[in-house]
């Protein structure tokens, strides 16, 4: 009976040393597990529980810094997200029978509305927040699915006739089934080109407009030079016959008379031809 006591005893001591630190760790388990990032786990007790202890509060402190890095990269990638100044929209693509039928929107940023001027697309596929953009688009689709089954990025720009608005477009891949779209609205630079493309049509008109009118007017001095070159030969023929009878009577105008003559003549028969 003593022997049975004292067992007893001993059971009850060591249950007793034990509950205690036991009871301290299940209660700051479940406070931390409430939230209370603050809630330690007390090292206590027999040796064996102190060490559970600490290692029970290593590993809580190495969970709580990995949680801390964690949320602090969700707060910078949330603040990029929210604050680039590209449209940028995580789609789903749906296919039917390996072919693209629609995409649906998981996720978009504030520029996406921006850029856009849609709103809450979130949930929603791309045909119904945009009816008949697969008509309008169908190349936009066979991109974005190519993207998809290759995990090959693409570049692309297009515009989207039922919003009227011209984009460039980069999308890749984040997960198989997805694709990610980075785009900017680039209908002002669209409408700048044409504007240019216009103006070089037009100058290109005038140009060749003032090179038919040159034309015309080189033509006709031409025709006037030949006109008064023809009506010209006759009179400085008789001229040049003058000025030889004018020598042959007059004999003394013969000397400086003969060089005159001479330069007169000869500017006849160049002019002449």
């Amino acid at each position: 009976a003593l022997v049975v006591a004292i067992v007893i005893g001993l059971a009850w001591v060591f249950v007793t040393r034990l509950s205690k630190p036991i009871r301290a760790i299940a209660e700051a388990v479940a406070a931390r597990a409430e939230g209370d990032e603050g809630a330690r786990i007390p090292v206590a007790g027999p040796l064996e529980v102190a060490e559970v202890a600490r290692e029970l509060n290593r590993t809580i402190e190495i969970r709580a810094r990995k949680e801390r890095e964690l949320s602090e990269s969700e707060a910078r990638y949330r603040f990029l997200f929210d604050n680039m100044l590209e449209g940028f929209a995580y789609c789903r693509m749906v296919f039917d029978n390996g072919q693209p039928r629609d995409f649906v929107y998981v996720s978009v940023n504030r520029a996406f509305e921006e850029l856009t001027g849609l709103k809450n697309v979130v949930g929603k596929s791309v045909t119904e927040v945009i009816p008949g953009i697969r008509e309008s688009n169908p190349e936009m689709f066979e991109i974005y699915a190519g993207v998809v089954r290759t995990g090959v990025p693409a570049s692309f720009e297009t515009r989207v006739d039922p919003l009227g608005i011209w984009f460039s477009i980069s999308a890749y891949r984040p997960q198989d089934g997805h694709f990610v779209a980075v785009f900017n609205n680039i209908t002002g630079r669209k409408h700048a080109e044409e504007g240019i493309r216009q103006l070089n049509v037009e100058l290109e008109q005038r140009v060749a407009d003032r090179t038919a009118q040159l034309e015309a007017a080189n033509k006709e001095l031409e025709a006037f030079s030949y006109s008064v070159s023809h009506d010209l030969r006759a009179p400085l023929r008789a001229i040049d016959g003058f000025s030889h009878a004018l020598l042959e009577d007059h004999a003394e105008l013969r000397g400086q008379g003969s060089q005159l003559t001479g330069v007169v003549h000869r500017s006849i028969v160049r002019a002449c031809g």
